[in-house]
């Protein structure tokens, strides 16, 4: 039977519905249970009305592929804390930045977690405008702009000195990758620092091949078709982010798994004072 299974998974994952079916059997099986409903209603009744407001579970769902509440704030916590001890880790302090992008914010996961910094401009785009629409009305602190897949982003050169991506290169195919450094690279300040997340050590749903072809340095991506989107899903080696992705960048740390709200590697990367663009 285990066998069979895997059979299934990755006939599945060939043709793009892997990720499809896991999200229906596990989200919409637990939505539909009454505790669900019930833990999310007693979460919010005790909830301090003066904090940040509570995203809808329709737009939880969309970026966690879960409904509940409370782990999805949990989650968004965890991802914060884990971007603060690698910046600590390299004498860095997230509180110092003027100005931060969260690129590919969701409905707010980590950037509600921000709130409270104190000189800090900050700003998250996603290409979701129901995610949008709902950060612009809540996350009032925060500036919130629709992104198209394949970019431009809608601000300047050199804008940002810290910048975000977590479980984002994740879901685009090669080029889509390669376009979207290019276009982070451009909105950094020589100097600036960018947080980027990778399906790297995480390699489970491999044939035998797909291995020995990913630690040869080679990604590998599942449902290519569907880049974008949760079905498709990427896998990045660590040549290939130093040697192609992030060939522009100075690699100022690499924490294998250091991602614990996403369960990926980490790459802390530097834009070299030099750069003109």
């Amino acid at each position: 039977m285990r066998t069979v299974r895997l059979y299934i998974k990755r006939g599945l994952n060939r043709i793009g519905l892997l990720t499809l079916v896991r999200n229906i059997y596990r989200g919409y099986g637990r939505v539909a249970s009454v505790g669900a409903r019930r833990e999310n209603s007693r979460f919010k009744e005790r909830w301090p009305p003066d904090e940040v407001p509570l995203p809808p579970e329709g737009l939880v769902y969309l970026v966690t592929q879960q409904y509940r509440i409370e782990p999805f704030l949990a989650n968004g916590l965890l991802g914060s804390t884990c971007i603060r001890s690698v910046l600590s880790k390299n004498k860095l302090d997230i509180e110092k930045f003027e100005s931060i992008l969260d690129f590919g914010c969701g409905c707010g996961r980590v950037m509600r977690h921000w709130r409270k910094l104190p000189h800090s401009r900050l700003y998250g785009t996603d290409y979701n405008p129901r995610l949008i629409e709902w950060c612009r009305t809540a996350l009032t602190f925060a500036q919130f702009s629709i992104n198209e897949l394949h970019g431009p982003l809608p601000y300047q050169d050199r804008q940002f000195d810290f910048l975000y991506a977590i479980s984002v290169l994740t879901h685009l195919n090669v080029q889509e990758q390669q376009d979207w450094m290019k276009e982070l690279w451009r909105v950094l300040k020589p100097g600036g620092y960018f947080y980027v997340t990778v399906h790297g050590m995480m390699r489970s749903e491999m044939t035998r091949a797909e291995q020995k072809s990913f630690e040869a340095g080679n990604p590998i991506v599942f449902a290519d078709r569907y880049a974008g989107s949760n079905i498709c899903v990427s896998f990045c080696p660590e040549p290939f982010m130093r040697n192609v992705l992030a060939k522009d960048f100075t690699v100022v740390d690499y924490v294998p798994l250091g991602a614990k709200d996403a369960g990926q590697d980490v790459y802390l990367l530097q834009k070299p004072l030099a750069s003109h663009v």
